[in-house]
């Protein structure tokens, strides 16, 4: 039976093309490091030039409270994230839930190589969730699905 699962799994060789292929195509995607107003409510997630003005106009609107940039560095989150007031893209790795949610998205409608957008998704996901599941990683159904998803990627590009 384990034969037949590690049939499914991408070679080495497959795997570097793959990665390339993702890491090329969302070269053209621009991402924007991820901020939050310290002293404001820090599930919300902006850009740096939004961020300063939401921080200067919560200063404001409360003098006696002390508001002021936060962020700018590596975070995790279980989606990718988009500045809450103008829409950039913003940052960030991926938790194990994105990683699953991605893959489960791109099964379901498909994957385009050729957009710049799924080639980031699909690149964060390999980087934060890798290629196998760590020992006595109980998640094993995520590394089938996305070794049956990149499967039909490569198939779709031969």
């Amino acid at each position: 039976m384990a034969e037949k699962t590690k049939e499914k799994y991408i070679t080495e060789p497959e795997r570097e093309w793959l990665e390339k292929i993702f890491s090329d195509g969302s070269e053209c995607v621009e991402e924007f490091p991820e901020h939050w107003v310290y002293g404001g409510d820090g599930g919300i997630s902006y850009c740096l030039e939004c961020c300063e003005k939401e921080a200067d106009k919560l200063s404001k609107k409360h003098p006696d409270e002390e508001f002021s940039v936060d962020g700018g560095c590596g975070t995790s989150g279980d989606s990718q994230a988009f500045c809450e007031s103008c829409g950039k893209l913003l940052n960030n790795d991926f938790t194990q839930y994105a990683c699953e949610t991605e893959v489960d998205h791109f099964l379901e409608h498909g994957f385009d190589f050729a957009c710049g957008d799924d080639c980031l998704s699909m690149s964060k996901v390999i980087s934060s969730a890798g290629w196998e599941p760590y020992p006595h990683d109980a998640n094993l159904g995520f590394y089938n699905s996305l070794h049956r998803l990149c499967r039909k990627i490569l198939e779709e590009t031969n």
